[in-house]
């Protein structure tokens, strides 16, 4: 684990990671926790490689606010929107 927090989130060990619909999915970083910034509709999001849009109930319109978690130790590891905009809390990783 890198105990400098700067250090860290230029690295990509920690921080956030603006997610914006339309664009390619977000993969390739792994987010602890997913904050709606503009209210979203998502295409797809996996936790830990499987889809979980359904068995969580990511359908429809997710509101202005609403904070996704992973669930420690998981880790969200895909997400796509179709509108809407997001922050993704980049999960540090030991």
């Amino acid at each position: 684990m890198n105990s400098n927090p700067a250090l860290s989130a230029m690295t990509g060990y920690a921080g956030d990671y603006n997610i914006v619909a339309g664009t390619t999915p977000t993969t390739g970083l792994i987010f602890s926790h997913i904050y709606i910034t503009a209210d979203a509709v998502i295409d797809d999001v996996k936790v830990m490689g499987t889809s979980v849009k359904t068995a969580r109930n990511y359908v429809g319109t997710l509101p202005t606010g609403y904070l996704m978690c992973a669930g420690h130790p998981n880790y969200f590891t895909y997400i796509k929107l179709t509108s809407g905009s997001a922050e993704g809390v980049i999960f540090e990783v030991d």
